[in-house]
């Protein structure tokens, strides 16, 4: 199967798929693998260092506000 993407939904693609790579680690080998066939590694790794803090920040709430855990 080939895609025929222009450039600004290839990068929207590895901006997706690196948000999930950041709220659920466990999927970010396989991730990993597609963001290279969309020529795209670089970024995705970027885009995961930057929007960490923001991740943490939204799991670090849901774990205090909802589960009632003190952090």
């Amino acid at each position: 199967m080939t895609l025929d993407l222009a450039e600004p939904e290839r990068q929207m693609m590895i901006l997706a798929i690196a948000e999930l790579a950041l709220s659920r680690p466990g999927w970010d080998h396989t991730l990993t693998e597609l963001a290279e066939k969309l020529n795209g590694r670089e970024m995705f790794e970027e885009l995961k260092r930057l929007n960490a803090d923001r991740v943490r920040e939204s799991h670090d709430d849901l774990a205090g506000k909802k589960l009632g855990v003190k952090i």
